[in-house]
């Protein structure tokens, strides 16, 4: 190799990164242990290895010495951890979550949230020799703040005998240099003032010391290009990449693209649209997109935190769907989460509703929320409840596995690092950690790929056959300024920190151009002519460029933003398929709803009783309909019937039976409610139960046959399970009363809401359960509901016009015959239940309600059609 300057103002003669990297394989294994070549990023760092390692092969090596290639960070860490084996005195350096936490700590009250730009200020001011004291600080109000602040976290870092990271490079000038190397600093633009005070500190030393400015080559070719907005501008560039990597397969593209942070996920979606296609150009990634996103925001992540703040507090429905459903735990299937949980719910809470003993288990491991303990402490909490939840990283591919890998460390350095004295709640102790987490970039390692898309600053020291820059207009190029808020402007202009003013940024935005210009073959720069509306130029820098059109740059470019929404012309022949499968005949679930659905809309039945799509029941804080429904269910099946079976006769029941009755429907049904409500509670249902037996002593002779009977019947091939609420024996009174085999039966069906019998009667039966009952047993002679709201208790429905069957209010069958009646429902049930076993499944809705409270809707959209239809107010709800 050449020999270096031993100045830091000398300069290595300018190569390209592959010049250095064919450089460094051909030196001397001496000579290349003693070379330490420095990068100003890791992207940089990342194409020497790569370019050397490549070079080596080329070589026909098979194992090789590694070059000792470090970005400027990396390298200062471990030059201090070496002056540390030396020199045991010497304080720990803080990570970078540690020091985070540690500037949280030392926080103003309410402004823990710019821990993050008080870091980076303090950094600022290590790197550009600016003395953190009145002076140079408490120029402005926010230096003031910044320097009472830093005055804090100075004293703690001594309290716990450590040091931030940005002190390395100060701390290791102090010390006597090591043993001697030689140091090429590679395509630097502008190194901060401790950097250059310690490689000057080398070089004193006897280190020899060279700098390279990134490598320039002659101007490109370079042209301007226009774009109506930035998604067709991003569109192009993806196709333009294509179509380079197809032309030309030894070609290396760059893609830069300025804004990158904020437009990471949009620019991903793009390149994988066009780039990751199983066709002619393979399987294998051919893009690396630069930066990342916040770990907080990574799949792996999402699960742990919703899974921690289900055991420690509460979720939303829709939050524990997503946490049950995650790959990334291992929970116990819940098919549908119980409707009697409310609106927002946590493990404590499942517990009580779940017979899964595996809740049981969380709600008793689970720590008090409300404690105050330290961060640590908390954090320990944390791990052993993502064991719990089988949070092992098993079910993650390689991207996510490495995130939970990331995670996992930050858990245990901050775990194994208490630098946050304040004692905190679980909850605050999660919202710190996951401020922790976010603050994190991360961005899964691939291997080296042909297109590299990149910000706007990672591309000092890289040269491509291929280049285009993005996003030029006139109000982004140059960029706004934005020096650190903390620091006084006039203090970093006086440091000469960079770009802090628009001269500064001018000229930097200048440079820039240029380097990009001599770092490909073929330069682009595009554009977006309209951005919110307003209408942009191409950048006053760029100007001089000559103007390419679109398709000049792009062959057959198309327009649309995704290859998956370009238009082609497809023939589509409508097919109507209205049937489904055959049921195979036998025993079916789903019992009078299968019929009742069939009746309403086939397709209706054929989505919920054929696929499964049931209409889902969100959790609610207190009891709807159905939860009002199923107590009164339960509570007249108490009141009905002793123990074994026997029954009891309305007259019978006095006041402590019903109360007792009314105390154990509560317990089965609603006992997780707060005691004002279930008081509330047991006096409405004291006084409805009053009106119903009101009711019940108006009746003629009757004896209760049976309570919650259940009952099969074959219908057209199908048996279904059926199940009575309650059958009455109506007496004659020159018959015995005694007798249990005499008399007509009566069918009672208890409902909340309203109904209509006329339903009963109708072509079409809309409501087949009562006519279910009837068919099913010849002995029935009528039907009735029992109409129980917290105003009134009524009975309605229709029978045989000899039963007695006052105070209800009855319909007359047809032709007064109810024996024709029942043959008639007989012939609608079995075409109802032929129809659903041939497999017809027409969206043909009874009417408007039918479609208006249906959650089939997105499926068949026959409904829209009655959406401006107002809504009748009719309900018939059903346990069964």
């Amino acid at each position: 190799m050449k020999d270096f300057s031993v100045n830091f103002g000398g300069h290595f003669d300018a190569l390209t990164a592959t010049a250095l990297a064919e450089t460094l394989a051909e030196a001397p294994a001496g000579n290349l242990a003693e070379t330490i070549v420095l990068t100003s990023n890791e992207r940089l760092r990342r194409a020497l290895v790569e370019a050397y390692n490549r070079a080596r092969m080329q070589k026909g090596e098979r194992a090789w010495l590694a070059a000792r290639i470090f970005n400027t960070d990396a390298w200062m860490g471990q030059q201090y951890e070496l002056a540390r084996a030396q020199h045991s005195e010497l304080p720990r350096p803080l990570d970078a979550s540690s020091e985070l936490l540690l500037w949280r700590a030392s926080a103003p009250s309410g402004q823990e949230n710019l821990a993050s730009l008080a870091r980076d200020a303090w950094r600022l001011c290590w790197q550009w020799n600016i003395a953190i004291d009145e002076a140079a600080l408490c120029r402005t109000e926010n230096g003031r703040v910044f320097h009472d602040w830093a005055q804090r976290f100075s004293r703690r870092l001594r309290e716990l005998g450590v040091i931030s990271r940005a002190e390395l490079a100060t701390r290791l000038t102090r010390l006597p240099s090591p043993s001697h190397a030689r140091v090429l600093c590679f395509a630097f633009e502008s190194p901060a003032s401790d950097l250059r005070r310690y490689l000057s500190h080398l070089s004193e030393g006897g280190w020899q010391i060279a700098v390279q400015d990134a490598p320039q080559r002659e101007a490109s070719d370079s042209v301007r290009v226009p774009f109506q907005d930035p998604k067709q501008e991003l569109s192009a560039a993806a196709q333009w990449c294509r179509q380079v990597l197809l032309s030309e397969p030894e070609a290396t593209v760059g893609i830069v693209v300025p804004d990158l942070t904020q437009r990471y996920h949009a620019v991903n979606r793009q390149f994988s649209a066009w780039l990751q296609r199983p066709d002619e150009l393979g399987n294998a990634k051919l893009y690396d997109i630069a930066g990342g996103t916040p770990l907080g925001e990574q799949p792996i992540w999402q699960a742990a935190n919703y899974w921690l703040r289900f055991c420690l507090d509460q979720l939303t429905a829709e939050q524990a769907r997503q946490m049950l459903q995650s790959p990334y735990l291992e929970l116990p299937a819940l098919p549908t989460l119980p409707s009697v949980l409310p609106e927002t719910f946590g493990v404590a809470e499942l517990s009580q509703t779940s017979d899964d003993t595996y809740w049981r288990g969380i709600a008793r491991e689970r720590p008090d929320p409300a404690r105050q303990t330290s961060l640590s402490a908390w954090i320990e909490e944390f791990q052993h409840l993502l064991a719990l939840g089988g949070w092992t990283g098993q079910g993650a591919r390689s991207g996510q596995f490495q995130a939970y890998e990331q995670l996992t460390t930050l858990l245990n350095a901050t775990h194994r690092d208490p630098v946050f004295p304040r004692s905190c709640t679980a909850l605050e102790a999660l919202d710190t950690l996951g401020q922790l987490i976010g603050d994190r970039l991360f961005a899964p390692e691939q291997p080296p790929a042909r297109v590299q898309i990149l910000g706007y600053l990672e591309t000092t020291g890289l040269t491509f056959s291929h280049l285009w820059i993005l996003g030029m207009q006139d109000t982004d190029w140059p960029q706004g300024v934005s020096p650190n808020p903390l620091v006084p402007l006039s203090t970093q202009l006086e440091h000469q920190v960079p770009r802090v003013s628009p001269d500064a940024e001018v000229a930097f935005a200048g440079r820039r151009i240029r380097q990009w210009q001599g770092s490909g073959e073929r330069v682009i720069f595009s554009y977006a002519t309209m951005l919110d509306g307003v209408s942009h130029g191409i950048s006053p820098l760029l100007e001089r460029l000559p103007q390419a059109e679109p398709k000049e740059v792009v062959e057959g470019l198309i327009s649309a933003s995704h290859p998956a929404l370009i238009q082609r012309n497809v023939s589509l022949e409508p097919r109507p398929d209205s049937r489904g499968s055959l049921v195979d005949a036998g025993l079916i679930r789903g019992g009078s709803n299968l019929l009742k659905d069939q009746a309403q809309c086939p397709f209706r039945a054929w989505s919920i009783h054929r696929l499964g799509i049931a209409p889902p029941r969100e959790p609610h804080a207190y009891p709807d309909a159905l939860d009002r429904g199923q107590l009164l269910h339960t509570l007249m099946q108490l009141l009905l019937e002793r123990n074994q079976g026997s029954r009891v006769h309305p007259q019978d029941l006095d006041d402590a039976a019903t109360s007792a009755a009314i105390d154990r429907a509560l317990q089965r049904n609603y006992r997780r409610f707060p005691k004002p409500y279930l008081n509330a509670e047991r006096q409405r249902l004291t006084q409805l139960v009053g009106r119903w037996l009101a009711q019940e002593q108006k009746r003629t002779a009757y004896r209760v046959a049976a309570v919650e009977q259940s009952v099969e019947l074959d219908l057209a091939g199908l048996t279904l399970n059926l199940r009575l609420d309650r059958l009455d024996r109506v007496l004659d009174t020159e018959v015995d009363a005694n007798s249990q085999d005499f008399g007509d039966l009566l069918v009672l069906d208890y409902k909340t809401g309203r109904v209509q019998p006329k339903h009963l009667l109708e072509d079409r039966l809309l409501e087949p359960q009562l006519p279910l009952y009837a068919v099913a047993n010849p002995a029935v002679k009528g039907v009735l509901y029992v109409q129980m709201s917290d105003h009134d208790v009524r009975l309605t429905g229709v029978g045989d016009q000899q039963l007695d069957l006052r105070p209800a209010r009855t319909l007359a069958p047809p032709e007064g015959d109810w024996e024709a009646l029942r043959t008639r429902w007989r012939h609608q049930l079995s075409a109802l239940g032929e129809e659903f076993r041939q497999g017809i499944a027409v969206a043909d809705p009874a009417s408007a309600e039918t479609c208006r409270h249906c959650h089939l809707q997105p499926f068949c959209r026959i409904g829209e059609a009655f959406n401006q239809q107002p809504a009748v107010d009719t309900v018939v709800e059903d346990s069964e």
